[in-house]
């Protein structure tokens, strides 16, 4: 069953490019959708990503391209962020 995931920031040494490819193999979204999310967040911005398969997988991967969430209505932060 698809999720969101609330990204709320990102730490020191931050994978753009790989967080948004991880965002387009996730959702239905395209390209320019998924950068346009990525740079909101590099903005400042909480990001909602929305019908994400795999959401454990997602946080997991996530977490590696030094991005900071959690899944929508749960309060557990990805490991080692900072918000």
């Amino acid at each position: 069953m698809p999720q969101t995931i609330i990204l709320t920031g990102w730490v020191e040494g931050f994978r753009k490019v790989r967080l948004t490819k991880l965002i387009q193999d996730s959702t239905d979204l395209g390209l320019k959708a998924a950068k346009g999310l990525t740079d909101a967040l590099l903005m400042g911005e909480e990001v909602r990503v929305e019908n994400v398969r795999g959401a454990g997988a997602f946080l997991a991967s996530a977490s590696q391209t030094g991005a900071v969430g959690h899944v929508e209505g749960q309060l557990t932060l990805i490991p080692g962020g900072n918000v």
